[in-house]
C-alpha cells in the first residue's frame, strides 16, 4: 500500500510513477483510503454491502430533509424502499422501450452534424453531446424535447449552468461542510433551481395524452400512474419532484461525457474507426440497417462493446469518491485490514487495469 501525494494520485498528473501494487490501495488522508480493485465493487457498492454511505452524501441532499433523495439517502430502509417504487422506471425492458425517443433525438443530431459538415463550422462536440443528452431526457421523462438542439445549442433557461453549479456546490461541500457560508454566497442554491427546471417541465406536460404517442409510456406518466396506486409514499418520498429532477441532474452530464469520451478516442486512437467500421459490414449491418442501430443490434458488436467500455475506462463520467465507511468488526481487502472507525472507502472509478 502507498501513501499518495494528492497531487499525483487523486488528481492523476502523474500516475506512472507508482507501481501497479502500490495503486490497489492508496491512502489520501489518515482515514481514508482509494482502492482500485474492480473484483472489491460488491463489496464496498453492492445492494448487500455492510459499508454504510458516509456524511459525503449529505452534501448531495437538502441537508435539512434526512434522507432527501435517492442518492443521498444513507438510512438503508428508506434507502430500500425509495428505491424498490421507482426501480421498474430503469429496468433494461423499460429502457428500451424508451428508443422511439432516442431515434427521434438521434436524427436530428445528425441534421446538426450534416449542417456543420456542409459550412465547415468548428463545433463543440462536448456541448451539442450534453444538448443531445437533454433533448433525450426531455423525450423519454416528459413526452417531447426541451428543444436545446432545436435552439442551436443555446442553454435553455440556464440549466445548463445551474447543473454545473450544483455539481461544484455538492462536490466542495462534500469536501468540507466549514466551506457551506462560502459556497452559498457564491452560487446561492443551485439545487433549487434544477428542481424548479424539472417542475416547470412536470407543469408543462402534465396534460399530455400519452395514448397518442406510438411510444414508449414517460416517466412522467409512471409517475402520475404511482401517484394514484400509492399516494402516501408518493407524497412523504417526494417521488415524483425527486425522480424527474434526478433524470434532469444526473441524466444529461454523464450521458454527454461517456458519448464525448467514446467519440474523441475512437477517431483519435489510430485504426479503431476502421476496425469498428469492418465490424459492421462484416456482420451484415451496413447492409440491412435502414436508419439507426437499434439497442439489440448494438449488442451483437462486440468491437463496438469493446470500444464503449473502454472509453468509459479512460474517462468516467462520475469521479467523485462516493466515500463508504467502515464499521462493525473492520474490513479485510487483498490482505490489508481496515478497522472501525472514522473511516471512509472509496473505489477509484476510473480503473487502471486495461
Amino acid at each position: 500500500m502507498a501513501v499518495g501525494d494528492f497531487s499525483l494520485v487523486l488528481l492523476g498528473s502523474r500516475p506512472w510513477l507508482m507501481t501497479p501494487k502500490a495503486r490497489k490501495i492508496v491512502r489520501i488522508s489518515p482515514r481514508m483510503y482509494s482502492i482500485d480493485d474492480p473484483a472489491i465493487v460488491r463489496v464496498i457498492y453492492g445492494i448487500s454491502s455492510p459499508l454504510p454511505k458516509s456524511r459525503w452524501y449529505d452534501a448531495w441532499g437538502d441537508p435539512r430533509i434526512p434522507n432527501h433523495n435517492l442518492f443521498s439517502a444513507r438510512d438503508h430502509a428508506v434507502h430500500g424502499l425509495m428505491r424498490r417504487k421507482v426501480a421498474s422506471m430503469y429496468s433494461m425492458s423499460t429502457i428500451k422501450s424508451y428508443e422511439p425517443y432516442v431515434d427521434s433525438c438521434v436524427a436530428l443530431l445528425l441534421k446538426r452534424f450534416d449542417e456543420f459538415a456542409a459550412s465547415g463550422e468548428t463545433f463543440d462536440l462536448q456541448l451539442w453531446m450534453q444538448c443531445y443528452a437533454f433533448d433525450v431526457i426531455g423525450e423519454i421523462t416528459f413526452g417531447r424535447r426541451v428543444g436545446f438542439m432545436e435552439s442551436g445549442g443555446n442553454d435553455i433557461d440556464g440549466i445548463m449552468r445551474a447543473l454545473e453549479d450544483s455539481n461544484a456546490f455538492s462536490t466542495l461541500s462534500g469536501v468540507s461542510a466549514v466551506l457551506l457560508p462560502i459556497l452559498f454566497i457564491i452560487y446561492g442554491n443551485p439545487v433549487r433551481g434544477i428542481e424548479s427546471y424539472a417542475r416547470k417541465l412536470q407543469s408543462e406536460n402534465a396534460e399530455v395524452d400519452m395514448k397518442e404517442k406510438n411510444d414508449g409510456e414517460t416517466f412522467l406518466a409512471k409517475l402520475q400512474r404511482l401517484q394514484k396506486e400509492a399516494p402516501e409514499e408518493y407524497e412523504r418520498f417526494r417521488l415524483g419532484t425527486l425522480t424527474l429532477t434526478a433524470n434532469v441532474a444526473a441524466g444529461s452530464d454523464t450521458t454527454s461525457i461517456s458519448l464525448t469520451s467514446a467519440l474523441y478516442h475512437l477517431f483519435t486512437t489510430s485504426g479503431v474507426a476502421k476496425r469498428m467500421y469492418e465490424e459492421l459490414d462484416s456482420l451484415g449491418f451496413c447492409s440491412s440497417l435502414n436508419e439507426h442501430i437499434t439497442s439489440d443490434q448494438a449488442q451483437q458488436l462486440p468491437y463496438l462493446q469493446m470500444v464503449i467500455k473502454e472509453a468509459l475506462r479512460l474517462h468516467p463520467a462520475v469521479g467523485l469518491p462516493m466515500w463508504r465507511e467502515v464499521l462493525g468488526s473492520g474490513l479485510d481487502v487483498d490482505g490489508t485490514h481496515f478497522p472501525p472507525g472514522v473511516m471512509s472507502l472509496s473505489l477509484g472509478q476510473h480503473s487502471t487495469a486495461a
